[in-house]
């Protein structure tokens, strides 16, 4: 689908263990931060994604 190189970073209030993880791949979940988080740890995860 014209989607699939779509990269997607899951913000959530909820703290992942190795399963859920794993999920979130699975549905293409590239990265995910916890909210509240510092700004700069979201540029950090941004950068890195795009530079592959």
């Amino acid at each position: 689908p014209q989607t699939k190189k779509t990269k997607i970073i899951f913000l959530t209030v909820a703290e992942f263990r190795t399963q859920g993880i794993t999920k979130l791949k699975k549905i293409g979940v590239d990265d995910y931060i916890k909210k509240p988080f510092n700004p700069q740890t979201l540029t950090k995860k941004i950068d890195r994604i795009l530079k592959g």
